[in-house]
């Protein structure tokens, strides 16, 4: 070909290309990368069936904060919470922290008066020997009731010890969790209590509840409470969440965790943060005072779940005053939090008939565009040295590549921000192609 010729043809591909992206410039920049991503999606799930015939499909707009789902359409039952902080309870017992007797004797009011529900949060620990009979009393009054609960207290040490039975038995299964569980709190070995040395010599329905090291299920404020921990790597419910299974006759495999977005519990939904906790959404717990659980003719609060917080014994009356307001919180925190769980309706179901995809959870800063931008430039002048053959192959398995990224997002709840990933592959043919390749 004579070299004018060439140049001339060089020129007009030159000039049909520059031509070429002010128009797909123009068009993203008429319709809006939002609309444009909207449509793809809606084109990709109606013809790969994610979507169903006739059901919408929504983007979450990736610059705003998520949005926790819609409160129930009803209002959370109350449960309600019996206290026995170390300062009540020197004021009915004249003893800060009351024995097993005393405990089963509580436990025997509650049950006489229509609570069906048990959820126990005590260290179970006394310094004098209560002996084998009171052992017993406390067992058998817990297992009076029909769906109960004791948290097992626990930390982590150096030398782990073997998890209970009880906790593996209802641990979530690991294909029932989505992202990283490692923000969870976690423990390895249960502290000792006055009953056994094992928790699994006790017939207890036992679950993780506070641990040493972890102050998210301390609650020192009545907000949130961690739903998971981790124990020995593994995942299981705390104290309030394994009631909620127990009373609503669910086992561990009706539990689907996103981790820092929801769990499913059954048909039951629950936003939660990557640490496990749910946001209380309204104050749903009635405190019973302890006179009048032990006075039988007055009426206590209309539930048929209790809640039961012991701390641990206090050494002096000034540590006992700095923990009462604490202990409170914590009992008021757990009767919340179960409340929330056996609330009747499902956040969700103001959803089912559109299909939301959230943003694809990647950074979004200076950084991140500046690496981007630096892996396009290396990438074009990689592909600049490469055959015209190879450079099409190339392109083509780039494209291919991120069709089926997006699918797979799609199938997965998540959508990528495909116009601008679309653009910049246009922008990367574009400059090879007016390159000359040998």
């Amino acid at each position: 070909m004579h070299p004018l010729l060439h140049r001339l043809t060089d020129a007009s591909r030159r000039f049909r290309w520059c031509l070429c992206l002010p128009a797909v410039l123009l068009a993203w920049a008429v319709c809006g990368p939002a609309c444009c991503d909207r449509a793809f999606y809606s084109a990709l799930c109606g013809i790969t069936g994610i979507a169903g015939e006739g059901q919408e499909v929504r983007l979450l707009d990736s610059a705003a904060p998520r949005q926790a789902p819609p409160a129930p359409a009803q209002a959370a039952p109350a449960v309600a919470y019996l206290s026995l902080d170390a300062a009540t309870c020197f004021q009915n017992f004249s003893s800060m922290t009351p024995g097993p007797q005393e405990l089963s004797v509580l436990l025997d009011k509650l049950r006489r008066r229509g609570y069906t529900a048990l959820a126990l949060s005590a260290p179970l620990a006394w310094d004098d020997n209560s002996g084998e009979m009171a052992r017993e009393l406390l067992c058998h009054m817990v297992e009076q009731f029909p769906q109960h609960a004791v948290g097992l207290r626990g930390r982590t040490a150096a030398l782990a010890d073997a998890t209970p039975r009880a906790l593996t038995q209802y641990a979530i299964p690991a294909q029932n969790i989505q992202g990283a569980a490692t923000g969870l709190p976690s423990a390895n070995k249960p502290f000792p209590t006055a009953l056994a040395d094992s928790p699994d010599a006790l017939p207890f329905h036992w679950a993780a509840d506070w641990l040493e090291d972890e102050p998210a299920t301390h609650a020192a404020t009545a907000r949130n409470l961690p739903l998971l921990a981790r124990w020995n790597g593994a995942v299981v419910p705390t104290l309030p969440l394994r009631l909620a299974m127990e009373r609503r006759g669910l086992s561990a495999e009706n539990v689907q965790v996103e981790m820092g977005r929801q769990i499913h519990i059954g048909d039951f939904s629950l936003p939660i943060d990557t640490q496990g906790c749910t946001e209380l959404s309204a104050e749903s717990a009635v405190k019973i005072p302890l006179a009048d659980l032990l006075k039988e003719d007055i009426p206590l609060a209309e539930s048929s779940c209790v809640v039961v917080c012991q701390s641990a014994p206090a050494n002096s009356e000034e540590q006992m005053q700095a923990l009462s307001g604490a202990d409170e919180n914590r009992a008021r925190a757990l009767a919340c939090v179960l409340a929330q769980l056996l609330s009747p309706a499902a956040p969700e179901q103001a959803e089912e008939s559109a299909l939301t995809l959230r943003p694809c959870p990647f950074p979004r800063d200076f950084n991140t565009a500046a690496w981007s931008l630096f892996l396009l430039a290396a990438l074009t002048a990689l592909l600049s040295t490469l055959r015209r053959r190879w450079r099409a192959c190339i392109l083509a398995a780039l494209l291919l590549a991120l069709l089926i990224t997006a699918h797979s997002a799609a199938e997965s709840g998540l959508h990528l921000e495909i116009t601008r990933l679309l653009a910049a592959w246009t922008l990367l043919t574009a400059c090879c192609t007016m390159r000359r390749g040998a």
